[in-house]
């Protein structure tokens, strides 16, 4: 018994033409009204996935062509054990399933924004009210070789003082000069007058000593890359931190990360000279500062 997997090719068929701003909405639009336009055909629903039977496949096949003006790869149905017991649905059930499957996600993604909203109010009210352990708030990037994110560039840091600001730490990390950035992101290593070279290890040694072992609060702006390069480097990093990038696209309602610049234009904070380890920062402070009124 074989079947295909709608899922499986709304997928591969976004992978070949997705990127395409047209071609993408034709796509999507196709796949959203594809059970009111085929309600006579039998469905499966599978592990949260609907399923229609292998002889349909061809027809997918130029349905999509047609619809894209664009070949498209093969489609290959999945093969199914003889005594596999299939259930076969209408196209009302299939749209029934999937509507519960959508409403789901988004009632994870409501609650995932509300935690996050939570976390980082109690940690501003913390700040406010000069609890103890909420002192010391610093925030850190790292600005890596765009073809090999295991190479460091830069470090940047700042520890604050709810009473005063210490001053941000730029490193730029010496055995890696001659990689440059500039085809995803700027190069702007050298924005900076107060910045110094170093070493690798020395570097890393001085942001153990002077940021890690001096802040009482984490936070960072898209830090699972970070953390993944650190660890790459021989240094892992288990603590609590809050992520501008989640607090903001909780704030701004998205459901995917905001990058450090569309969170600085939609709290209308001017900025220049992005990536460059030690400026976003110093933005990303601001940013949290924007967010919690402080």
């Amino acid at each position: 018994m074989e079947y295909i997997s709608l899922n499986f090719v709304q997928h591969n068929v976004m992978r070949q033409y997705g990127k395409q701003k047209a071609l993408k909405s034709k796509i999507n639009n196709y796949f959203s009204t594809f059970y009111d336009k085929h309600y006579d055909i039998p469905y499966v629903w599978l592990e949260g996935k609907a399923y229609v039977r292998g002889s349909f496949g061809f027809q997918l096949k130029k349905e999509l062509e047609k619809t894209l003006n664009k070949q498209i790869k093969p489609i290959f149905p999945k093969l199914f054990p003889e005594d596999f017991v299939i259930d076969e649905k209408d196209s009302l059930y299939i749209k029934m399933k999937i509507e519960e499957k959508i409403n789901h996600i988004k009632e994870k993604a409501e609650a995932r924004k509300q935690a996050i909203k939570d976390k980082f109010f109690l940690t501003v009210k913390n700040i406010k009210n000069e609890v103890p352990g909420f002192r010391y708030i610093g925030a850190f990037d790292l600005e890596f070789w765009e073809n090999d994110m295991d190479k460091i560039l830069e470090f940047g840091w700042s520890i604050i003082d709810y009473k005063g600001k210490t001053k941000t730490t730029h490193l730029i990390v010496q055995e890696n000069l001659k990689y440059e950035n500039g085809i995803f992101s700027k190069n702007n290593r050298f924005a900076r007058k107060d910045s110094q070279t170093v070493p690798l290890k020395i570097a890393l040694e001085r942001f153990k000593e002077e940021f890690i072992e001096s802040a009482d609060i984490i936070i960072g702006h898209g830090l699972e890359n970070d953390f993944k390069v650190l660890e790459t480097n021989n240094y892992k990093l288990d603590i609590d931190y809050l992520d501008t990038a989640d607090i903001g696209a909780a704030m701004m309602d998205k459901d995917d990360k905001v990058s450090l610049e569309g969170l600085l234009n939609y709290l209308k904070i001017e900025h220049e000279n992005l990536h460059n380890a030690a400026n976003d920062v110093e933005y990303l402070l601001k940013a949290f500062w924007n967010l919690g009124d402080l």
